[in-house]
């Protein structure tokens, strides 16, 4: 809950910026695959946190 709680806050965050600075920030295939990117890398992320697959790793000396 508090990974997606605060992913849902910088969305937020970003969306308000994005909005005051809607002249300086360009909006073009470069922006767009950049967002499509780090959205996909946050998703990832959190399928290894919750798939437990972290814990394996940085616990496995155990």
């Amino acid at each position: 809950g508090l990974y997606h709680a605060c992913l849902i806050c910088l969305t937020d965050a970003w969306i308000r910026f994005k909005k005051k600075h809607k002249e300086q920030l360009p909006s073009n295939k470069f922006t767009h695959g950049l967002a499509v990117f780090l959205t996909f890398q946050a998703v990832c992320f959190s399928f290894l946190i919750f798939s437990g697959f972290l814990d394996k790793l940085f616990l496995a000396n155990e």
